[in-house]
């Protein structure tokens, strides 16, 4: 089972490296669409048997606790992410006192807020209950196994070949933060809800850009669903 995760984990690595490098910022077309699925889709199924054999898919994957933590602790780590890293004094306030708003704008477009989550949730069963756990234990050592699994995350983002040097070492940084949260709490729905807030964050901030832009809400949740759903699809 770890060999087949391993196997979909490195093909699923060169497409996406392929594709982001072929087509950049371009959503792929129907023909690459279906090669990501039929990558993604089978490792997917294997990571879920992994994690339910280590015990990652049980009922604490509904402890209200760990999500409320998670919530919490993905909010101050994207405001921090904002003040120091990006060096936006205003997004990271707007974000830091908007928290109520931010739940808000989820709430009003049900296919940002699922499509975040299921990012979220997939990507954190594949790379940290899955893939981290069978790297840590064949690496012999969690730190090696944290890392080498925060480069493969990253390098499957298109994002993470377009940003500035300071941005995409934020990401690697914070991948290797979710490693590192995974390994001391043991709790799926934990980093989960790290991972989802930052993803609905950065969407609410691309919502307030084209506000200001657009000077309506309708039309500015409009414009930033529809950028949801050009982007390049699968688990990056």
């Amino acid at each position: 089972m770890r060999i087949a995760l391993l196997a979909f984990l490195g093909l699923h690595v060169a497409h996406a490296l392929w594709l982001n490098g072929r087509q950049g910022a371009a959503a792929p077309d129907r023909k690459n669409r279906a090669g990501l699925y039929l990558i993604q889709v089978p490792l997917f199924v294997v990571a879920c048997l992994i994690a339910y054999q280590n015990g990652a898919l049980g009922r604490a994957l509904l402890n209200p606790v760990c999500i409320a933590a998670g919530l919490v602790l993905g909010h101050v780590i994207f405001v921090l992410s904002l003040l120091l890293v990006h060096g936006s004094a205003r997004d990271a306030r707007e974000v830091l006192l908007g928290f109520g708003a931010i739940w808000e704008f989820a709430i009003e477009s049900p296919l940002i807020l699922s499509r975040y989550v299921g990012v979220a949730v997939t990507e954190e069963v594949i790379y940290r209950a899955a893939g981290q756990q069978t790297l840590i234990a064949y690496l012999r050592t969690p730190w090696a196994g944290i890392a080498a699994v925060a480069v493969l995350f990253s390098v499957v983002h298109a994002h993470f070949f377009r940003n500035t040097f300071s941005q995409s070492l934020e990401f690697v940084v914070f991948a290797v933060l979710l490693g590192v949260l995974y390994w001391l709490t043991g709790s799926l729905i934990f980093v989960i809800a790290v991972h989802a807030i930052r993803n609905i964050e950065i969407a609410y901030l691309e919502f307030l850009g084209k506000l200001e832009e657009l000077g309506d809400e309708e039309a500015a949740l409009r414009e930033v669903e529809h950028s949801v759903l050009q982007r390049q699809s699968g688990l990056a």
